[in-house]
């Protein structure tokens, strides 16, 4: 989303500040000092209005309102393991060590699911070469004998 980012840096501030705000506010105010642009002398009545800025409320106001919803239902609903560890590790509570244990187990109970997934994979795919070989040469064997390519008598 457009707000909800994990790691904010100055170089990130700077970046959002000039590219989204810093070039529109510039092209506004240039516009608005030719008279012949088309938005001439406009500028200073928007940027006096009450309502102007009426408007940039709501609108920053629904954009961290859906935002917050966003990061709620992750974080409620859609935890990843990384970010669980991450709270467990802030809160340091008595019980954590148990909780971690348990979330080792479940991560260690996924990479067996997967390997033996893959194990299971590799098994059948050997079983078709293997079957695949025994045709090779059985078909070999037989366009290679003498008896089929002698005229019959």
């Amino acid at each position: 989303m457009a707000i909800y980012t994990k790691y904010w840096t100055v170089l990130m501030w700077i970046a959002l500040i000039v590219t989204s705000l810093g070039f529109y506010i510039a092209y506004v105010w240039f516009g608005d000092t030719l008279d012949d642009y088309p938005i001439a002398r406009t500028a200073y009545v928007v940027f006096t209005t009450p309502h102007f800025y009426l408007i940039v409320l709501m609108n920053t106001s629904i954009v961290f309102l859906l935002e917050a919803m966003y990061i709620y239902v992750k974080k409620e609903h859609y935890t990843e393991a990384p970010d669980f560890i991450i709270s467990l590790v802030k809160s340091k509570k008595e019980q954590d060590h148990m909780k971690f244990s348990r979330i080792e187990e479940e991560i260690l109970e996924e990479r067996r699911k997967k390997n033996m997934l893959i194990h299971e994979k590799s098994v059948e795919m050997g079983r078709r070469c293997n079957f695949f070989l025994f045709c090779q040469q059985i078909l070999g064997e037989f366009f290679n004998s003498k008896q089929r390519f002698q005229k019959p008598h």
